[in-house]
């Protein structure tokens, strides 16, 4: 998700059309979190696709959340943490 939704700090990638990628940037964050979600972490479909389609919406969002507040709460919530020296 980190990479698809950094892709939106890029010009190239947002001149590209918006019905385009908007639904590719969702798609390729959804489906593989689906299934790492059902796979490794053993969640049931409902939940998987639930965190599935929330990561797929903050990854079609036309600007990088990453750099954000929302995204430092995500980053967070996801268990990314970075010591400060």
């Amino acid at each position: 998700m980190l990479v698809v939704d950094n892709l939106w700090n890029f010009a190239e990638f947002a001149i590209i059309d918006w019905f385009l990628t908007i639904p590719l940037s969702f798609l390729s964050v959804f489906f593989p979190t689906y299934w790492i979600q059902r796979r490794f972490n053993q969640d049931r479909r409902l939940i998987a696709a639930a965190k599935a389609l929330f990561l797929g919406i903050v990854a079609a969002v036309p600007f990088s959340v990453t750099g954000t507040p929302i995204g430092i709460a995500l980053l967070a919530w996801a268990g990314i943490r970075h010591k400060w020296k």
